[in-house]
């Protein structure tokens, strides 16, 4: 899959769109939370794709705005530049552009991760950075993986969409079925006979590691794309937006049509290993 290069405000803003995407999914999870934190999920809880799309772009003209109208006034760790910090209180223009594009009012809690220390994002017209609090300064790249918020691309997204909800049905049809190599065969099968002026099958098998890498660092998925088996851990935060995908999968027997193989694969390869013990 190509790279997209980003702008530095770019940068910021898809780096925003992680971090409250990700609390979003630990407070969905999570059984001990305050009013504010229960009040900041619900007015994102139902977000689709789309939704986080739109977000992400007009965060753009609002961060580009912070970052013109910035005036230089010292920092406590030497850098001059349009800053928010993750912590309670410390992202007051984030919660005010929130609430312009949202129009409704964000709540103000901590948004970083509830194990993890917080952050400053650090943006001028020249490059991004975050100050980790727990081990300094780090330059975010310009370069990012394609994905459908940064790209926009319809078809990105219907891949990445099918596949998750395959592995929605498939755990639910034989929570046993496992195997990466054979997910991403059959799966890229059953996506070119549904799509057949879509990419070779070569093709596809990237769009496959590129859309189970974006599930992968989302949580929906453990286990290396690589490897021989995955997992997934659906929560219920996952499904919002896959109703209409899951429908279709069972509608073409995808899910079914990938464990008949499986099934077939392995009688195939006990035959084999039983004519190889009658030769010997």
């Amino acid at each position: 899959m190509n790279k997209i290069e980003l702008s530095s405000i770019e940068v910021t803003a898809y780096w925003w769109i992680h971090v409250i995407r990700s609390k979003v999914r630990e407070l969905s999870v999570s059984r001990k939370k305050d009013e504010l934190e229960t009040k900041f999920l619900e007015k994102f809880y139902t977000y689709t794709e789309k939704d986080w799309r739109n977000l992400y772009l007009k965060l753009i003209d609002d961060i580009t705005e912070d970052v013109n109208n910035f005036v230089p006034r010292g920092d406590i760790i030497g850098i001059d530049a349009f800053s928010q910090d993750t912590d309670k209180k410390g992202h007051d223009r984030l919660n005010a552009e929130l609430s312009k594009i949202m129009q409704c009012s964000i709540p103000d809690i901590r948004l970083a991760e509830k194990y993890r220390k917080d952050s400053v994002i650090y943006t001028n017209m020249f490059g991004a950075c975050v100050w980790y609090k727990s081990a300094g300064v780090t330059d975010l790249p310009t370069e990012y993986e394609s994905n459908y918020i940064l790209s926009g691309d319809e078809e990105e997204l219907h891949f990445y969409h099918t596949l998750l909800a395959t592995i929605a049905v498939l755990k639910r049809l034989d929570n046993r079925f496992e195997s990466i190599p054979e997910l991403r065969e059959f799966f890229c099968e059953e996506y070119k006979q549904i799509h057949p002026s879509q990419e070779e099958l070569n093709q596809l098998k990237e769009r496959f590691h590129h859309a189970y890498e974006i599930a992968h660092e989302r949580g929906i998925v453990h286990g290396s794309c690589w490897g021989e088996s995955y997992g997934s851990n659906f929560q219920d935060i996952d499904y919002i937006g896959l109703e209409q995908y899951m429908e279709m999968v069972e509608r073409y027997n995808i899910a079914q049509n990938i464990l008949r193989k499986s099934e077939a694969k392995k009688e195939k390869n006990i035959q084999k290993k039983s004519t190889r013990r009658k030769k010997k």
